[in-house]
């Protein structure tokens, strides 16, 4: 069925939670954690460039 302009298309609302993770959902979750560590990785390295010394962070704190 093809789509009218204006009309919006109803999507499917899961509710609540599936019992189990599928292969893909599990391969899904590792990528998005995977993305967020490199964004954590980025912000830690310019951060510790950055030339504002009140929006530098400490030194103390690990590196990742």
């Amino acid at each position: 069925m093809q789509q009218q302009p204006g009309q919006s298309s109803q999507q499917n609302m899961m509710m609540e939670p599936p019992q189990v993770l599928s292969t893909k959902d599990t391969h899904y979750l590792s990528d998005m954690l995977n993305w967020n560590l490199i964004a954590a990785k980025k912000a830690n390295f310019y951060a510790r460039q950055c030339s504002v010394y009140s929006h530098r962070i400490d030194p103390v704190m690990p590196s990742f």
